[in-house]
């Protein structure tokens, strides 16, 4: 179930979807098979999911960066993994 854009407070801490600053702890990160792309899965809270995608660069060694496609809330990890596939051409989980 897709939750709805609002303010939902999660331990003391607003979690404002409609801006797409969350918190959350990446659950499961899928790589493409270049190993340049990834999808993390994130639990906001325990009936809380989204997602992000990130890209990291050949010649640059510093790490992961965020890539555009950010999922809204889900209800499930599951849920938010189909949204993913929906949502990023080369995602199959």
């Amino acid at each position: 179930m897709k939750m709805p854009p609002n303010i939902k407070i999660h331990k003391g801490m607003a979690i404002i979807s409609k801006e797409k600053s969350k918190i959350g702890k990446a659950i499961i990160s899928f790589n493409d098979e270049t190993g340049f792309q990834c999808i993390d899965i994130i639990m906001i809270s325990s009936k809380v999911f989204t997602f992000k995608t990130f890209r990291r660069d050949p010649e640059d060694q510093t790490g992961w960066f965020p890539s555009g496609v950010v999922g809204d809330l889900y209800s499930s990890k599951n849920e938010a993994i189909l949204a993913a596939e929906a949502a990023v051409d080369w995602f199959k989980a």
